[in-house]
């Protein structure tokens, strides 16, 4: 049956879009601090008297090296399930079928749900694509719009797992998915891309590199070459229109549309002042991000749908984008919390005050309030004072969650349809101010299970556990509970219920698309 969507209402307060995604949670980077000087040395000194300072570098960022296997869940007519086009939802986990080119099982060591595709990262380096294929996302000739003017023959069928066409010799290390299109770092620490940026009218803006006279690039495509070791890029965030990358030196990468302010680095502007194109989706380095986090560098990069966060080695906390529903954590601007109250006693739908729906752009992301949006819009790195020793970022499209070093989950921005886990706020009030982070009710038994990682969709919010376990709250509009055919949302994380298909496999990592959700898991079981 088609996919189910829930239309929004009064009662939302935030403007109806199609789905997006937010990239899929990572462990967050942490750096080692340097050793305490040795009693009566102070800091090693030039000739010339001056004190040498060492140049900040970010460790090794990797994915997980523990392989799983691939399940799908949610609701996608489109093939983003990688169960083949006569499957069109699955509303509990179910094996993706993903195989080497000798007809093996692939080893996956990460996956990441992009707005209707999902991409699986071999242990040997190798990409696996499947899902919606118009705007080149998958990286290989399959049938769909993209491909149209191409010979039938050699199409591969884009609703069962196939091997992106990257370059022969080129192993990537890890990789990230937004709204049609992909990326992967190689292990030199370049950047591959391919498929197509969404403009703010959800029309086709253009990619890096792409061939003259098109907006898609339909195969693998070095975006980003480093022109030293302290530029390899060692970690990638996709937001739904969006991209940020953190090289080994500290920096701060984006690329992408920025209409929201989520690329950080230019000067504010709508449909009637538009920068070069060249100029928004062409990787470039993000000024003030350190000045934001107090100093220090750079250890870890999120996205969330239409918003990024720069995470310091202390655990200190920058963001800039779309904070309409406070999912920056930052407070609303009294003027822009003033029209959202406004909107929400005139019982207009989409009731966000006009100041950003999830979608950016005029129409999408209600009318601009003057060149800063109302204050919804955040053009460049804001310190987030609210947040501190946080450990990793999982943004969705109006809120976020963040880990702590204590393994405590927090929440922030729109409440609608419980994605945010607590029973303190009033989930029908979706314009209230929810911008202070607060953690999550510790409910169905999560209270004794330590949270090791994060995820957040666009409506829904996930946590795994050390145990191996799941939680999931939110919207269950597109079976993203994954809890079979009971299709009420979850207000409150609960666990995961295991079928068959699924067992008592340890879960890894979980990523969410705009309509679906992807599970890596191990074949170790979980006590029962």
């Amino acid at each position: 049956m088609p996919p189910r969507k829930r239309k929004a209402d009064a009662s939302d307060g935030l403007d109806s879009e199609p789905p997006s995604t937010a990239p899929a949670a990572k462990r967050a980077a942490r750096n080692k601090r340097p050793a305490p000087a040795a009693a009566g040395k102070g800091p090693a000194k030039a000739q010339d008297g001056r004190v040498k300072r060492r140049r900040f570098e970010v460790k090794e960022i990797l994915v997980p090296l523990e392989a799983g296997s691939c399940f799908a869940f949610g609701s996608n007519p489109f093939g983003a399930l990688g169960l083949g086009e006569d499957v069109t939802e699955k509303s509990r986990p179910a094996v993706v079928q993903v195989d080497n080119v000798d007809g093996s099982p692939a080893e996956i060591v990460q996956v990441a749900a992009g707005g209707m595709h999902t991409v699986a990262l071999g242990r040997d380096g190798a990409v696996y694509t499947w899902g919606v294929n118009d705007e080149g996302a998958l990286g290989r000739p399959t049938s769909g719009s993209a491909w149209e003017s191409e010979d039938d023959a050699g199409k591969e069928d884009p609703a069962l797992p196939g091997l992106a066409r990257l370059p022969a010799g080129v192993r990537a290390v890890q990789v990230a998915a937004g709204d049609g299109f992909t990326f992967a770092i190689d292990a030199d620490g370049a950047i591959w891309g391919w498929g197509c940026f969404k403009d703010d009218g959800s029309g086709a803006a253009g990619f890096p590199g792409a061939p003259s006279g098109s907006k898609l690039q339909r195969l693998p495509s070095k975006v980003h070459a480093p022109s030293d070791a302290h530029g390899r890029v060692l970690k990638l965030a996709a937001g739904a229109r969006h991209m940020a990358a953190l090289t080994r030196g500290g920096d701060v990468l984006t690329w992408g549309m920025g209409g929201q302010g989520q690329l950080g680095r230019v000067a504010p502007y709508d449909t009637e002042s538009f920068p070069p194109l060249g100029d928004l989706i062409t990787p470039a380095p993000v000024p003030g991000v350190s000045a934001a986090l107090g100093g220090g560098g750079v250890a870890d990069v999120a996205c969330g749908a239409y918003g990024t966060f720069a995470l310091s080695s202390r655990g200190a906390v920058a963001a800039w984008g779309l904070n309409n529903a406070g999912q920056l954590a930052l407070p609303l601007a009294p003027a822009a919390a003033a029209d959202d109250a406004a909107a929400a006693g005139a019982g207009g739908a989409g009731g966000g005050g006009g100041g950003g729906g999830g979608g950016g752009g005029e129409g999408a992301a209600g009318e601009r309030k003057g060149e800063q949006g109302g204050g919804h819009f955040h053009w460049e790195p804001r310190a987030v004072g609210a947040l501190s020793r946080v450990a990793a970022i999982a943004g969705g499209e109006h809120h976020t969650l963040a880990l702590t070093r204590a393994g405590h989950v927090l929440s922030f921005g729109a409440p609608t349809y419980g994605m945010l886990g607590r029973s303190n706020v009033d989930v029908a009030a979706g314009s209230s101010d929810n911008h202070a982070p607060f953690p999550i009710d510790l409910a169905d038994g999560l209270r004794d299970e330590a949270v090791v990682g994060i995820a957040a969709g666009t409506n829904v919010s996930a946590a795994v556990t050390r145990q191996g376990n799941l939680y999931l709250w939110g919207s269950n509009v597109n079976f993203q509970m994954a809890k079979g055919e009971d299709d009420d949302d979850n207000r409150l994380p609960t666990r995961m219920r295991r079928n068959k298909a699924f067992g008592r496999r340890r879960v890894l990592a979980a990523t969410f698309g705009g309509q679906h959700g992807v599970l890596l898991a191990s074949g170790e079981e979980v006590p029962a």
